[in-house]
């Protein structure tokens, strides 16, 4: 549990579409007037994780050889988000997403982020320690937590981010590679 728990926190709290989104939209309409964009964004990310376990657990019980293959490419996807952390530049803190509830929801349908990331989290975590889908239930949570955590304190932590992100990348990075790595250590005792 601790392992998705980092690994949601690593994955939502770093800027992306939905913590700049949340960011802009607060600092342009107040954090309770803009809280909408990110329920519509929450709801987005419950629907996507919800139908991604099922998709997945379904797999896993129709053809029970799914499941490493799809642990395999979460880790292979945890090293590609390190690697990417560590090696690229400053991010832009620009965005042009701003709305209400339905922006929130339909930018998630297109955030591949937020496939990819509840694809990991379920096929990496959650399946394999036999979490149940209780356990899908802290993909919004965490995710929503980061982008209020955006919207309240943004501009502090935008500019902490634009100072330090080179070495704030690298410590993400190193985190996710200790969790794909870990990942590969339980599909090999499994074999």
């Amino acid at each position: 549990m601790a392992d998705l728990i980092v690994y949601m926190l690593l994955l939502s709290i770093t800027p992306g579409p939905n913590t700049i989104a949340s960011l802009i939209n607060a600092s342009e309409k107040g954090f309770f007037k803009g809280i909408t964009l990110n329920l519509g964004m929450v709801t987005g990310i419950f629907t996507i994780a919800s139908a991604s376990y099922v998709i997945l657990a379904t797999l896993g019980k129709s053809i029970p050889t799914s499941s490493p293959v799809f642990q395999i490419l979460g880790a292979i996807y945890l090293l590609y988000l390190a690697y990417s952390l560590a090696t690229k530049g400053k991010i832009s803190l620009e965005a042009d997403n701003k709305g209400g509830f339905k922006t929130g929801f339909m930018m998630q349908l297109v955030n591949i982020k937020v496939f990819l990331l509840c694809i990991t989290a379920i096929s990496s975590f959650i399946i394999p320690n036999s979490m149940g889908y209780p356990a899908v239930l802290l993909i919004p949570a965490i995710c929503f937590l980061s982008q209020i955590a955006w919207a309240l304190f943004g501009s502090a932590i935008s500019n902490i981010y634009r100072k330090y992100s080179k070495a704030i990348n690298i410590v993400f990075a190193l985190m996710l590679l200790y969790l794909a790595i870990k990942n590969v250590i339980a599909f090999i005792e499994a074999i």
